[in-house]
């Protein structure tokens, strides 16, 4: 690949993750706004349709953005090979330290929705 095609390609990436970050957000808000406030209201099925929906499609957008963070240092590494001026690149480990984050703030969002359930059912 030439210099102009990988940094198109490094630009078009970095734009992918910041699609899957509020893709993310937006879902994670979703779900914790829907069990606190139709917590109670749901039945034990209902809530795990909701639930098991959810870990589904937030596990693809967490290995999505994984993937993505990790081709992005890919060509931001193969980038460095050419006199472009200095580009950052960063460790495997950064990639992985990211995406337990998500991974954290995903179990997080399940013990909020699971004590939300709960705790209304119960009061």
């Amino acid at each position: 690949m030439t210099e102009y095609e990988i940094i198109q390609n490094y630009y078009a990436c970095t734009d992918i993750m910041a699609t899957y970050v509020i893709n993310f957000v937006s879902i994670l808000s979703g779900y914790l706004l829907a069990t606190y406030f139709l917590g109670k209201k749901m039945t034990g099925v209902q809530f795990s349709i909701l639930t098991l929906s959810y870990i589904f499609v937030m596990g693809v957008t967490v290995f999505a953005l994984y993937q993505r963070i990790n081709e992005s240092f890919y060509l931001a590494r193969q980038l460095q090979s050419f006199e472009s001026g200095p580009v950052y690149v960063a460790d495997p480990t950064t990639a992985v330290t990211i995406m337990i984050a998500h991974v954290l703030i995903l179990l997080g969002s399940l013990y909020f929705g699971f004590t939300s359930v709960r705790k209304r059912k119960h009061a």
